[in-house]
């Protein structure tokens, strides 16, 4: 029991989304970032990385609910430079799922833009803004980002 919590302690604390990841079960977080070290090395995406990535969305999402727009503010920034991108740029099982994919992006990078306008940095937000539009647009889905 000791050495599970150390071990999710660890892994929380090497985490860039550790402070959102905090609030999903050890085991999920573990899978998330499993799913992510697949991907990059070359495994194909499938529903449960879009699922993972929607989680972590929300997760920060309900975090700047909560706390503010600043609170998690880099760690959404790491999290989507270092895991969302590489997965976009990933293998997928279908164009559905590529689809799905780039749509969880953008409300991720929307999600940034607010977060980005809270600090007072409108022109940052706004090029979030504009960023989270065009994945919106590749992804089909363009009415999706603010949702």
């Amino acid at each position: 029991m000791w050495r599970h919590e150390l071990d999710r302690r660890r892994f929380l604390s090497t985490s860039a989304y550790s402070v959102a990841a905090a609030g999903l079960p050890l085991s999920y977080v573990r899978e998330i970032a499993d799913r992510t070290a697949a991907a990059r090395a070359g495994r194909t995406i499938g529903m449960g990385e879009v699922a993972a990535v929607r989680d972590m969305v929300r997760l920060f999402s309900e975090m700047d609910e909560r706390h503010g727009g600043q609170h998690g503010r880099s760690a959404l920034v790491q999290y989507l430079r270092d895991d969302v991108a590489p997965l976009c740029r990933g293998r997928f099982h279908s164009d559905e799922i590529r689809r799905q994919m780039l749509s969880a992006a953008g409300r991720g990078v929307h999600l940034l833009g607010w977060k980005s306008y809270d600090a007072g940095q409108q022109g940052l937000a706004q090029r979030y803004y504009l960023q989270s539009y065009a994945l919106a647009v590749e992804s089909g889905f363009p009415g999706t980002t603010g949702s």
